[in-house]
């Protein structure tokens, strides 16, 4: 009995007064449980009231709602280590920085390795799904000039989440807004053309809406690459580098200002 009533004050001391007074001594808890929060209920939301009806998927070239789904996900798996484990943060700089070898070199060694221990199985299992129960009418030539620019523009949105955290000195509610509108405004899981009219215009501003959209005509509709919308996508790709090239540079200077970095 004992040892159950110092099992429930510890719960009570740790879980209870200890997560109320990280929402007091951290708002960003507050902004990030909202988002994290609100972020999945839209997903969702707008995933069913698309998929169902199945509006919206014809304008991405395709017509089966399964077919949708899956080419979203492999694309998703197949640049999430550029993405999302591209080893820039200030607690391992030193580590890539101080090597030997190149970074560049570590970054790729690193990425491969994520890569082939984490992503190379969901990658083959979509793969083989998308062709096993869809139609594709791929342009082959669209897609292979496809995969280097979606490498590029994942790299350049890490490196400007990264430029962001040297400014802020805040990883995850960074992470998290950036997640949050890419959940909800790529069009990863539901097409963007069934948001509602005040924001339907303002997402092809996002570059990952160009990225699904381009994706999924150049699988299902054979979308070339002389066409409107590839050379849209190819300069939002570059953009997307270009920015968050400079978006880190400049976070990486003002840490050096600051003395956190040599």
């Amino acid at each position: 009995m004992e040892e159950i009533r110092l099992t429930l004050r510890a719960l009570w001391h740790y879980a209870i007064l200890g997560s109320l007074y990280d929402i007091a001594a951290y708002k960003s808890m507050i902004l990030m449980t909202v988002l994290g929060v609100l972020g999945s209920f839209l997903t969702y939301y707008f995933l069913g009231y698309s998929i169902v009806y199945q509006r919206g998927i014809a304008d991405y070239g395709v017509e089966s709602p399964l077919a949708f789904i899956l080419s979203g996900l492999l694309l998703a798996q197949m640049a999430n280590p550029f993405r999302y484990n591209f080893p820039l943060h200030l607690r391992v700089f030193y580590y890539v920085y101080s090597r030997p070898s190149p970074p560049w070199l570590f970054l790729l060694e690193d990425w491969l390795s994520i890569y082939l221990k984490y992503n190379l199985l969901p990658v083959l299992i979509y793969a083989y799904a998308l062709l096993a129960t869809s139609g594709l009418r791929a342009d082959p030539l669209a897609v292979a000039l496809f995969i280097p620019f979606w490498v590029s523009m994942n790299v350049g949105l890490n490196l400007l989440e990264n430029g962001l955290v040297y400014h802020v000195k805040r990883g995850e509610p960074v992470s998290l807004a950036l997640k949050f509108i890419e959940y909800v405004f790529s069009g990863q899981y539901f097409p963007l053309t069934i948001l509602p009219e005040v924001l339907r215009s303002a997402v092809w501003l996002y570059p990952l809406s160009w990225a699904y959209l381009v994706w999924r005509k150049a699988l299902f509709e054979g979308l070339g690459v002389i066409s409107t919308e590839f050379l849209i996508y190819v300069a939002a790709s570059l953009t997307s580098l270009a920015a968050g090239l400079a978006v880190y540079r400049s976070g990486y200077m003002k840490i050096y200002r600051e003395g956190l970095v040599l």
